[in-house]
């Protein structure tokens, strides 16, 4: 029992055990249950969530695409104008700006090209100076550029402003639209330099504002005058950019005047808008250096002398600015092909300033210059200008004409008071005329038969005269003129007024008696063409030198060359001479006179000493008159030998001439010279009236030397000399 009941202790023992494994396996199966049970439902509930979160996704997608189809079909991604600028400014100065308009619409996930923009470009009415190109265009994914111009003809002095409107499906802006004006205006560029020269060529350059117009007049000018039209609405441009540019060739008829000239370019449409370029002078090369005009006037005591002109290449005056400067390498003097001493010689040369000269005007009052605007003002100006250029001792003379029922009269005859002869000019012009066809050949012929018959080879003798060449009136004949004025050795310059008719028997006249021809467009270029004339005038020179040959060397040639600024004259002036006919102690000086009366019965007397002995420092002379009058000496200027020597008056009429120091023979009158030496003026005194005795004192010189005149007989047993001085003889 005890092995059973242990037995069945144990098998309790067992049961238990098994019971408690059992209840063990049943708690575990239970756990496990529990634990699938769990799993099962964490399982269930995973798969639920996932089903919810798929859910969730799949309506989260479907909202997102609900979303990108809602915003898909709703954008429609609109154009937008976009330009970068608000006000469009072209100073003043641009006439053209490039503008681009672009589309402000951005591109998208959607919409990869953006709709396109349409524009439309309006200019505020009333602003035609503005124009734009295109005025209609569209615009893509790229800019378009339009382009907009201005009219600066058509804008206002000052400031002008206007507004260009760009309309668009994208919206539309507004552009201010400035511009500024100034005074329409041309600008030289060149020329800088203002000395030109005759046979180069100047190139011309100008700018011009938009306002001006693309045609330009180029003009030279003097005296406020034009004297040659250079060019005549000339086209400079065909935009509005280019500078004018224009090549002038200078021809020989603008060589040098009085007064210097203008260059002025204006615009053809409208002269008032200019600009200038002063004072242009000329100049021109010297090439060639002529011998015209050549007048022997030797004489005792050896005294070689010749009168002559100096022509240029053009048959123009060749001007010497200081013959004094002149040396012995520029004048040369051969003696049968010998050159001479000049040490011993004294050579001279002289321009025309020094040494007697006659110029008569012939004024035109016909017609013709009447009608001219300005003709008679304008000839009269040069005129006074020709008489103004001559010196106190040279003699002036006015003829004038204006219709064949009247014979041309004297104005004023040979006078050497400049002022009187311009009085008596402006006393005729005060008066009123009738004008009517010209009668110029007999006004012509009138003024060389004021002119002495038997000429003086030592005076130069001119006449100036403008015509047209048209003449239907005279009786006399070019021909006769031309005759006369050989005779009495007169030299003829003349002008061609306007449109000549005869100019080649004008160009005749002048250069058979050694005169010059110029021509004269218009009146305006008259003054110009009298400043030539003056000019030409003034080329006439003397030349001087003491032979040291004798009766018994007979007739020997001389030959005489001038060199001036490295031109040689050619051919050489060239001569023969008998000695005989001027030997002549050389100790003896020689003394003239010469006067004038005007119509006021004013006279001025010159007293010349046409040689002069060595050491040679004063004057002592003698004035017996019943005639007031003055008494001064000669300035340098006007040919004057004495100037800044010392007048002084001693008793009983008697005058004393002395140098600064008499000791200094650089004081001394130069021996051989030529010039005057004193001026008297008086009043009341008549044509071929005896004005004066004079007596000239000899004996204050101590080394043989003496003074005489042409007529050495009227010598006193004492040596001096004694002159009747007759007023115009």
């Amino acid at each position: 029992m005890d092995k059973n009941n242990e037995i069945n202790d144990e098998d309790m023992d067992n049961n238990e055990d098994n019971n408690e494994n059992e209840e063990l396996d049943n708690e575990y199966n239970i756990e496990d249950e529990e634990l699938d049970n769990k799993d099962a439902v964490e399982e269930a509930e995973d798969k639920d969530a996932k089903k919810k979160k798929r859910k969730k996704i799949l309506i989260l997608l479907l909202l997102l695409l609900l979303i990108a189809i809602v915003l898909f079909f709703l954008s429609k991604n609109e154009p937008k104008i976009d330009i970068n600028i608000g006000t469009l400014d072209f100073g003043s100065e641009e006439i053209q700006r490039q503008l681009e308009i672009n589309n402000g619409a951005k591109k998208s996930f959607f919409h990869f090209r953006p709709v396109a923009l349409e524009f439309n470009i309006e200019v505020t009415e009333g602003q035609n100076w503005i124009s734009v190109y295109p005025e209609t265009g569209t615009v893509g994914e790229l800019g378009e550029r339009f382009l907009v111009t201005i009219s600066r003809d058509k804008l206002t002095l000052g400031g002008s402003s206007g507004t260009i409107r760009v309309a668009s499906n994208g919206g539309a802006k507004n552009i201010d639209v400035l511009a500024t004006r100034e005074n329409d205006a041309i600008t030289i560029l060149a020329p800088s330099i203002t000395e030109l020269a005759v046979g180069s060529d100047v190139t011309m350059k100008w700018k011009a504002s938009i306002g001006v117009s693309d045609s330009v007049n180029i003009l030279l000018c003097q005296n406020e005058c034009v004297v040659k039209t250079i060019a005549r609405r000339f086209q400079f441009r065909s935009d509005n950019h280019s500078t004018g540019s224009f090549k002038w060739v200078l021809d020989e008829t603008l060589l040098p005047g009085g007064d210097k000239y203008t260059l002025r370019i204006e615009d053809a449409a409208n002269d008032e808008i200019f600009d200038e370029v002063h004072p242009i002078e000329i100049n021109y090369d010297l090439t060639e250096i002529h011998f015209k005009n050549v007048n022997a006037a030797h004489q005792a005591p050896c005294v070689v002398q010749y009168l002559f002109s100096l022509r240029d290449q053009y048959n123009h005056a060749v001007e010497i600015e200081n013959t004094s400067r002149l040396n012995w390498n520029n004048l040369r003097i051969w003696e049968n092909e010998k050159e001479i001493d000049y040490m011993e010689s004294y050579p001279f040369l002289y321009p025309q300033d020094d040494f007697k000269m006659q110029i008569m005007l012939v004024l035109d009052f016909s017609v013709s210059m009447q009608q001219n605007a300005n003709g008679i003002a304008t000839m009269v100006k040069g005129a006074k200008s020709l008489i103004d250029s001559l010196k106190e001792t040279h003699e002036i003379g006015v003829i004038e004409f204006h219709r064949p029922e009247s014979e041309p009269s004297v104005v004023q005859r040979f006078i050497t008071n400049k002022e009187s002869a311009k009085m008596a000019i402006d006393k005729f012009i005060s008066n009123e005329i009738y004008s009517d066809f010209s009668i110029c050949w007999e006004a012509v012929y009138k003024g060389l038969e004021q002119f002495p018959e038997f000429p003086d080879p030592k005076v130069f003798r001119a006449m100036v005269f403008l015509s047209d060449g048209f003449d239907n009136s005279s009786t006399k004949q070019p021909v006769e003129i031309l005759d006369i004025a050989q005779e009495r050795n007169v030299h003829i310059y003349n002008i061609g007024v306007g449109d000549v008719h005869e100019e080649e028997v004008l160009k005749g006249l002048s250069a058979d008696t050694g005169g010059t021809y110029v021509r004269a467009e218009n009146i305006c270029r008259l003054l110009e063409r009298f400043n030539q004339i003056i000019k030409d005038l003034g080329g006439q020179y003397k030349l001087s030198y003491i032979t040291p040959k004798k009766p018994n060397d007979g007739v020997f040639n001389v030959k005489f060359a001038i060199n001036y600024n490295d031109v040689e004259s050619d051919p050489p002036l060239m001569g023969n001479i008998n000695s005989a006919s001027i030997y002549g102690k050389t100790s003896s000086g020689h003394i003239t006179f010469s006067s004038s009366t005007s119509k006021n019965n004013e006279t001025e007397i010159f007293m010349w000493c046409e040689h002069a002995p060595r050491y040679v420092h004063e004057f002592r002379f003698q004035i017996n008159t019943t005639k007031p009058y003055n008494i001064s000496l000669t300035s340098k200027k006007d040919g004057g030998l004495c100037e800044g020597w010392s007048l002084s008056e001693e008793e009983d009429g008697w005058f004393r001439v002395s140098s600064p120091n008499p000791k200094d023979p650089k004081h001394h009158i130069p021996f051989g010279s030529f010039g005057t030496i004193f001026k008297i003026t008086a009043k009341d005194v008549f044509p071929n009236e005896v004005f004066m005795q004079f007596k000239l004192d000899n004996s204050i010189y101590n080394l043989g030397q003496t003074f005489y005149g042409d007529d050495k007989s009227r010598a006193n047993y004492d040596g001096n000399w004694t002159k009747s001085v007759m007023i115009g003889s």
